[in-house]
């Protein structure tokens, strides 16, 4: 299994065997929330509302896909 860094200071990142993801500030802030709670489960639609509060429902949906999306790229690399 590789190794992986986060690092929070500065630009977020997360880097692992020679790649590294930029990490916007909602996904920074995702990924605060999983570390937070660790053994246990949160679901798309807790995520969402931590993120994006009562915004614009369609529009929250449509960047949380886009995070996913984007995090499976850089997991395939």
């Amino acid at each position: 299994m590789a190794k992986c860094k986060v690092r929070l200071f500065g630009r977020p990142s997360i880097v692992w065997d020679n790649h590294t993801l930029v990490v916007p500030h909602k996904l920074c802030a995702l990924l605060a929330l999983l570390v937070t709670a660790p053994n246990r489960q949160i679901s798309r639609k807790e995520a969402i509302a931590s993120l994006w509060g009562s915004a614009n429902q369609q529009k929250a949906n449509a960047n949380f896909r886009q995070f996913l999306v984007r995090v499976k790229k850089a997991e395939a690399k």
